[in-house]
């Protein structure tokens, strides 16, 4: 199936810049960028607004974020229509703030180890096993506190890093969420093994906690996506002015984070296996942004200090809409509204 998608100012990250484009889409892949004065297929006109590839939260916990954020009843809270409708609101707010990929671990059922401080050696050595069985690449949710970390140490005598790689954790090319408290040697510890990283910016704010740091992990070359955690709240442009203040703040440098690299975790999967970019021969997967009147002459930096959720007009996911306008065209899913009654319920 062949589709055009024109009038996109499509977004170059890397140079900070957009070109003007129609993009033509074939099976669901992106075909060209040139443009096209004639077509007989399904046109969708953006009217010269921002395109650029779709956020993805790496790390999301739909039902943890609910008990935390609601008073839910907690009987409720174990009914799996009450959970149902708790996922499809999640669902749906990633792609109100430009989601098109997202990972709610009450889906994809990953296996999280986190509370290491609450484990045994034997405990630990059946986890790990179950581990290895499941096959998936396990979210190793530590390092959050100094307290939690100093717990570990005197409980098992060494490090957290290397009690995970005693256990066999480290060899089952694990994502650390959060890492905040990491210290050089337990980066270094990390390093020699296949680790990604998810950083929890919004979550990390609300629990006070102190903020990862960014600079070492991509001067030692891990691969960082953003994750919402267990935020009731998703909006990626508020996140990525986080992770910057948060960052020029610790170093008292504005130049030692850009825009450009916020912007490129924001987008990246690479931390869930595959790469997300608009290129040729790439799946057509994007979001449309209001490309109204800047302050900045720099595309990123409108995008990130001057744009929010609301301004994002449109998901595509490999061709297909998902989202326009706040209306939801995923199929099996209701609109916020519906979800929003059969919650209260």
């Amino acid at each position: 199936m062949t589709k055009l998608f024109k009038n996109a100012k499509v977004i170059d990250i890397e140079n900070e810049a957009f070109f003007d484009a129609d993009i033509l889409v074939e099976d669901g892949q992106i075909k060209s960028f040139d443009k096209v004065s004639k077509f007989d297929g399904e046109i969708i006109d953006l009217g010269g607004d921002y395109v650029l590839p779709s956020f993805v939260n790496a790390f999301m916990d739909s039902v943890t974020a609910v008990k935390q954020n609601f008073e839910i009843d907690e009987n409720r809270m174990s009914n799996e229509a009450f959970k149902k409708n708790v996922v499809d609101l999640f669902l749906v707010k990633n792609l109100l703030a430009g989601a098109c990929y997202f990972n709610d671990i009450n889906i994809t059922k990953v296996p999280v180890i986190s509370n290491l401080e609450e484990y045994t050696e034997h405990s630990l050595s059946n986890l790990s096993m179950q581990v290895a069985k499941v096959g998936k690449r396990p979210f190793l949710k530590f390092g959050q506190d100094i307290e939690s970390l100093g717990s570990v140490d005197k409980l098992f005598g060494k490090s957290a890093p290397v009690l995970l790689e005693d256990f066999g954790f480290l060899d089952r090319r694990p994502i650390v969420v959060g890492g905040n408290c990491l210290e050089k040697d337990d980066l270094e510890v990390l390093a020699n093994y296949e680790t990604d990283f998810v950083v929890l910016p919004n979550e990390d704010g609300r629990c006070g906690r102190r903020n990862t740091n960014l600079i070492s992990l991509l001067s030692k070359g891990f691969n960082v996506s953003l994750g919402s955690g267990a935020s009731a709240e998703i909006d990626f442009f508020a996140f990525m002015r986080q992770m910057l203040a948060n960052m020029r703040f610790m170093f008292e440098d504005k130049l030692v984070l850009k825009e450009k690299d916020v912007l490129k975790i924001a987008t990246s999967g690479a931390v869930l296996g595959f790469e997300n970019s608009l290129e040729i021969g790439k799946n057509a997967t994007f979001i449309v942004v209001d490309a109204r009147e800047s302050l900045y002459k720099n595309v990123v930096e409108t995008l990130i200090w001057e744009r929010s959720k609301k301004d994002v007009l449109m998901c595509v996911r490999d061709g297909e809409v998902l989202q326009k306008n706040g209306k939801i065209f995923m199929k099996n899913v209701p609109d916020y509204d519906t979800i929003i009654v059969n919650l209260k319920q």
